[in-house]
């Protein structure tokens, strides 16, 4: 009786219908799976500029607070730092300073500064973006 069993399990090769069904539905799981991690890698990426601007706005907010003598044109932004004259231009698709060209914001549309209300602004990108650069007293 034994010997018939193991006989009649190996008469059988292939597989059922049950189990391809349970094959199929692992892979599409595993599919599901990594099409919802692309998504996510896809979002963190484009993340990833808006922090670079955050920081490079933060930064020339930091700067023009320490600095005195402001003078704003529309393409540029004129201060004095420690004794020095510094510009910052929106150069190509960068914000910039010079003398030098230290890069504060990468990757930009159409920037320019704005001066309202004893307040100065960068306005950039598509949809415009208005950032508080800084409040003058």
């Amino acid at each position: 009786m034994m010997k018939q069993s193991i006989i009649s399990i190996k008469a059988n090769k292939g597989y059922t219908l049950i189990s391809m069904l349970f094959a199929f539905l692992i892979m599409t799981q595993g599919i599901v799976l990594l099409s919802y991690s692309l998504q996510q890698l896809s979002y963190i990426q484009q993340e990833r500029y808006l922090l670079n601007h955050e920081i490079g706005i933060d930064q020339i907010r930091i700067l023009l607070a320490s600095s005195y003598h402001i003078q704003l044109n529309h393409e540029s932004l004129q201060f004095d730092y420690q004794g020095d004259r510094y510009t910052l231009l929106c150069e190509k698709d960068r914000v910039v300073r010079k003398p030098g060209y230290l890069i504060y914001i990468s990757h930009i549309n159409d920037a320019f500064f704005l001066h309202e209300n004893k307040c100065i602004y960068l306005v950039y990108g598509h949809p415009e973006k208005k950032e508080l650069l800084y409040v003058q007293k």
